[in-house]
């Protein structure tokens, strides 16, 4: 079984490009408007969300976040310019982390509960983070009349995290690898420009956030060694989808990071270090 994932890894790393993140970028900053919806998709997801007295349906949750990437992916199928990947991707898993199956699920899941562990908090109800981020998100959409920008959501998703996930900062977080060049936003959903460049168009980014911190920085190398190194090989060929985003965001983090994460991986687990070294 390890032989067989190990070539699924090297073939999936051989297709990714090299690319190198400065840490101090200018992130990914690819929409600012909403993606509007029809009234008649506002009332199909109210109607999956919400029973009769305006109270949340939890066990709807992963059906909403379906019917929402449904209809992202056909309008994107139409729509110029396409709609931004990102916000595809966080809908596409959405439904596969609320419930807890899948890798995309697991590695979130682990990576939270580990980055929560070494900032020596205790680990609450995982579950009620996710449908918190749920209500969060979704109540958002509806209100918004359509899909808000990533940063946006991801928002939504840290102070969830936060408040209810009992995790210490943005180096816990389980979106941290996935998202690391998307700028962050205020209490108020604006843009936060970055402090030390001073240039008009550069905002604080999550990865600017975590390096600019040393503790920081080694609680994300920790975090992600030990989230890597110890999910179980059969998970990874239940979501390829997302085992190649994975491999896709660890090679696009700065050598900073990318590299102690490899080392450390190689450390526990020499397939998975292996295969990790071909992305140097």
């Amino acid at each position: 079984m390890k032989l067989t994932i190990a070539i699924l890894f090297i073939i999936f790393s051989n297709s990714l490009s090299a690319q190198t993140k400065l840490p101090n970028s200018k992130g990914q900053l690819d929409r600012t408007s909403v993606i509007r919806f029809s009234d008649k998709q506002i009332e199909k997801l109210k109607n999956l969300i919400l029973d009769n007295k305006g109270h949340y349906i939890n066990k709807n949750f992963p059906k909403a976040y379906r019917y929402i990437s449904s209809q992202l992916i056909a309008m994107n199928a139409s729509s110029h310019p396409r709609i931004d990947a990102g916000t595809i991707f966080w809908f596409d898993k959405a439904d596969n982390i609320n419930e807890a199956a899948g890798w995309s699920s697991y590695m979130v899941r682990t990576y939270t509960t580990i980055g929560i562990q070494l900032a020596d908090r205790d680990v609450g109800d995982l579950q009620r983070v996710s449908d918190d981020i749920a209500i969060n998100v979704l109540t958002d959409v509806i209100e918004a009349h359509g899909v808000p920008p990533l940063q946006n959501i991801l928002a939504r998703d840290i102070t969830a995290a936060m408040e209810v996930g009992n995790i210490k900062d943005l180096a816990g977080w389980g979106g941290s690898v996935f998202y690391w060049n998307m700028p962050l936003v205020d209490h108020n959903g604006d843009l936060i420009k970055d402090p030390i460049s001073g240039d008009e168009d550069d905002y604080l980014t999550l990865g600017d956030y975590i390096l600019r911190n040393p503790e920081r920085t080694r609680r994300f190398i920790k975090t992600s060694v030990l989230c890597i190194a110890y999910t179980p090989y059969l998970t990874t060929v239940t979501d390829v989808n997302g085992l190649m985003k994975s491999l896709k965001a660890v090679k696009n983090l700065p050598d900073i990071v990318r590299l102690p994460i490899i080392e450390g991986v190689s450390e526990i687990d020499s397939i998975q270090g292996s295969v990790l070294s071909l992305m140097k």
